[in-house]
């Protein structure tokens, strides 16, 4: 969705860097199974509801994860659509 509306496939790198970068050094979690060093916060993995904290995984394969990305999807979803009738709106009037 982020490719589709900027049209700039740099933008979906940076921000899957960002999260990568959120994930590892400033939470602490391993960031799709490898661990970084933590800056902020130092998350360690426990067997104990590993379908929610994503285990030795990390986030990235947990509940939380899942919950949050369709959240995300959802709101990027309605802007898009939002700003896509604001748009057309703005054109109609000017003709």
């Amino acid at each position: 969705m982020i490719r589709i509306e900027t049209e700039d496939l740099w933008v979906v790198g940076a921000f899957h860097g960002a999260w990568n970068f959120f994930q590892g050094p400033i939470l602490g979690v391993a960031v799709s199974g490898t661990n970084s060093g933590a800056l902020i916060f130092k998350s360690i993995p426990t067997q104990a509801y590993e379908w929610l904290n994503g285990g030795r995984f990390g986030i990235e394969g947990s509940v939380m994860s899942l919950t949050l990305h369709v959240a995300l999807f959802g709101a990027i979803a309605v802007w898009i659509k939002l700003n896509k009738n604001k748009s057309k709106i703005i054109c109609e009037s000017t003709k």
